[in-house]
This record gives structure tokens, sequence and C-alpha cells, in this order.
């Protein structure tokens, strides 16, 4: 899969997951993925405008058995956290993973916003990609969301879609 853009590879991952509700929200990564996925999938997906929205229809679909998948930027984390708060509390029957897709250089946001200190305040179980295992790290991120006794949603980030070098900066 490392021969492929990174939107593919996640698009072909999410297929062969079985993830039957992939909700987004516009924007640089989530944009790529969305289309790739219903593509492959041969699907006609709608849009969301709002985060929490799409956060709450796709833990919905993972309540009722459904594997779904979120798609959305660093700062949509944020937009989403009441209801990302809220699943921690439910047991979702499928799996449900939020990707997050990183702006590292600012240049597709208002501002570089390091998300990882609030992912580690509410304890969601991260899983950290690059473009050389993304189509592992999915699966992985599924069978984390599903793990016996555990049944969390989880977060896959770090899609970067470029080779270009990145913000990089010390973390505490």
């Amino acid at each position: 899969m490392i021969n492929q853009p990174i939107h593919k590879a996640l698009g072909q991952a999410l297929n062969d997951n079985g993830v039957e509700v992939v909700t987004f929200v516009p924007g640089y990564g989530a944009s790529e993925t969305f289309v790739s996925y219903n593509e492959i999938a041969g699907r006609i997906g709608k849009i969301s405008y709002h985060e929490e929205v799409a956060y709450t229809i796709a833990h919905g679909a993972a309540i009722t058995g459904k594997r779904a998948a979120i798609l959305c930027k660093a700062h949509g984390v944020m937009k989403a956290a009441n209801s990302i708060t809220d699943s921690l509390y439910t047991t979702p029957a499928a799996g449900l993973v939020l990707f997050v897709f990183e702006d590292h250089t600012g240049k597709h946001s208002d501002n570089i916003l390091d998300i990882h200190p609030f992912l580690k305040s509410i304890k969601i179980p991260v899983v950290k990609t690059d473009k050389t295992k993304i189509y592992d790290d999915v699966n992985a991120a599924y069978q984390l969301s599903e793990k016996q006794n555990y049944r969390l949603p989880c977060l896959l980030t770090q899609c970067r879609l470029t080779n270009r070098q990145h913000f990089n900066r010390a973390r505490t």
C-alpha cells in the first residue's frame, strides 16, 4: 500500500475492514479520503458541516453494530469534543475510529494545533501512523476499538498526505 497515495490506502483499508458508515467534514486529507472510500466501496456518502454531528452519527452507527469512521482535521476534534467525551462512557457494538488529519505546517488551517495533549487528557486510545504502515494501522485501530472488555472509540492520528517536512516541536 506504500506506493499509492495515503487517501487511497485509507479508503481501501476502510472498505476492507467492512466499515459501513463514514462521516466527514470537508478539509485537507478528510475530503480526499472520503472520495477514495466512496469510489472503492461504490457508495455515495453525505457531507457533514459540523464535526460533533459527524461524530455522533458515526458513534450511533457503532452502537448499533456497524463499523464506523469519522474523518476530520485536528481542529475538528476540538469541535466534536463534547460528543467524543460522551462516547467514552458507552459500549459500541462495533469498531469506531476517528481519523485525524494533522496540519503540522498550518497551511490548511487557521493555526497549528497540537491535538495530543487533549487526547491524552481524555484517555482516548490513540494509534499514531505514517504512510509506511497506514493500512495495517487502520486494521489495528479497529481491533483495538473492538477489543473485548475494552470497546472504546479509537483515534488514528498523524495521517500525512505528502512527504514534505512537517512542523516539529518538542513534546512534553
